[in-house]
């Protein structure tokens, strides 16, 4: 009310409807362009990567001339390889294990050698390993292979004698078996050779010995290592060492030189020496083994 005239002022009447109509916020612009904008951004959107996925699937997919010439390729590389593995079934060079695996008895050295299929490959590999110096008492295993085009494999008694033109007496051979170890033993200056088999029946194989004691000093002259019996008429005698039976004959007056064997029924083994000592050390690592 005015004081000076007592007249009321007039109010202004606003509409709230329209009042509300006439308010303008972000929020209502920003969903207002939105709503206007998003059909034709879109649209530009996917024009833009339609072209560039269209680009890539003409690029990612191959030609039948490039599948050709990679079919190819591999076909050409697994021929090559192919052959070449024939090739080396055709010429490789099996060696085996051999028959000599079973653990006679312990030995201080290991040697191996190749041998050709003739008597002077094989001589010449014991004359070479019996004149090395070793220590007294020592026993050096050699572990013979003969060589093959094809397979080349431990040697057997059989290839042993028939190699060395050692003749023994009518079916020997045939009661040993195939696991054979020849060694050599060294005591005071001299080297003796030695060799162990096992037996398919040690009482016929012990039967072929004593068949063999006629003629083996005469037979066994390659492993005798230039040796001369000293003795005019050599005679075996029975000898026994730690209750094992041996045979023997001693062929020189001032050396260990001779040749003994025995059989060993428990496992079955039949050994050969040319030392009396020799034939001991073997016994004694035969009850240690």
């Amino acid at each position: 009310m005015d004081p000076l005239t007592n007249h009321k002022p007039e109010e202004t009447k606003t509409d709230p409807q329209k009042h509300e109509a006439t308010l303008r916020t972000m929020k209502t612009d920003v969903a207002t362009f939105i709503q206007k904008e998003r059909p034709s951004l879109i649209s530009m959107v996917s024009r833009q990567e339609d072209a560039p996925l269209l680009e890539r699937k003409t690029a990612a997919r191959p030609s039948a001339l490039s599948l050709l010439a990679t079919f190819l390729i591999i076909a050409i590389f697994g021929m090559l390889g192919y052959t070449g593995y024939l090739y080396y079934q055709a010429t490789r060079v099996i060696v085996e294990p051999g028959p000599g695996t079973t653990k006679f008895f312990s030995t201080d050295k290991k040697v191996s050698h190749t041998v050709q299929q003739d008597r002077a490959s094989l001589l010449k590999v014991l004359q070479e390993e019996s004149t090395e110096r070793e220590r007294d008492g020592l026993v050096k295993e050699l572990s013979l292979s003969l060589e093959s085009a094809v397979i080349t494999r431990t040697l057997t008694p059989h290839q042993f004698f028939s190699l060395l033109a050692i003749k023994t007496p009518k079916g020997f051979l045939d009661e040993l078996d195939v696991e054979f170890l020849p060694f050599l033993f060294y005591t005071k200056g001299e080297t003796y050779f030695g060799a162990v088999a096992r037996a398919k029946n040690t009482d016929a194989a012990f039967a072929k010995l004593l068949e063999w004691e006629v003629s083996i000093q005469k037979d066994l002259k390659p492993l005798l290592f230039n040796r001369e019996a000293e003795v005019t008429i050599p005679l075996f005698e029975d000898k026994t060492y730690k209750n094992v039976h041996y045979r023997f004959v001693q062929l020189s007056n001032e050396t260990d030189f001779g040749i003994g064997y025995f059989v060993f029924p428990t496992k079955s083994f039949v050994i050969i020496g040319t030392s009396e000592e020799e034939l001991r050390v073997v016994i004694n690592r035969l009850f240690e083994a």
